[in-house]
């Protein structure tokens, strides 16, 4: 974790991968929108596949930061309404 919190890498083992199962297991993580600059570490290879081609964004929205009249005057529920129908349409 870096010191915001963000996650910044994570580890899965997979104990005797064969290259099917390297294969599989890569292209399975790669339709669970698995982020750009992930890889596949097969150990008793000492290979490293990349796969990963997708980013992401994060929007904090978290009530606590702004001026109360902000709060008071605007819908957060708006702007998250308005952020899902953008990226709804940019997927198109």
């Amino acid at each position: 974790m870096a010191a915001n919190g963000e996650v910044t890498e994570c580890d899965i083992e997979i104990d005797e991968l064969s290259d099917v199962t390297v294969d599989a297991v890569s292209g399975t993580l790669a339709t669970m929108l698995a982020p750009k600059g992930s890889t596949l570490y097969v150990s008793d290879q000492d290979r490293r596949i990349d796969f990963g081609a997708h980013e992401g964004l994060a929007l904090y929205l978290n009530g606590t930061d702004l001026p109360d009249d902000v709060y008071r005057d605007c819908d957060s529920n708006h702007v998250y309404e308005n952020a899902v129908d953008c990226w709804r349409g940019w997927g198109s």
